[in-house]
């Protein structure tokens, strides 16, 4: 068994790639967060209304959730009919 010590947790940062994903990473992350506070800050103080800034804030989930959705029976992304396994699996166990 390995033992992980404080010179192993950050040991992958010694490799200039990996550095370079982590600030990319970082950077966009922080870049995307900025854009929706700000888009709804300024959602928000023109239309004075938390009710449409929260629909529109939902609406913009609506995409993630559709690509999300393979689970579907029939959809595309299931070619190998896992979605009906899923489906008798599941109520074999809630009988």
């Amino acid at each position: 068994m390995r033992v992980f010590t404080a010179g192993h947790t950050f040991a992958s940062l010694r490799l200039r790639d990996y550095r370079l994903l982590c600030l990319g990473q970082f950077s966009t992350s922080m870049g995307q967060w900025m854009d929706q506070m700000t888009r709804s800050w300024l959602m928000y103080q023109i239309t004075g209304s938390a009710l449409q800034l929260g629909v529109a804030t939902a609406l913009r989930g609506l995409p993630i959730c559709e690509v999300c959705s393979v689970n579907i029976p029939g959809r595309p992304g299931d070619p190998d009919g896992l979605c009906k396994l899923h489906a008798e699996v599941d109520e074999e166990f809630n009988r």
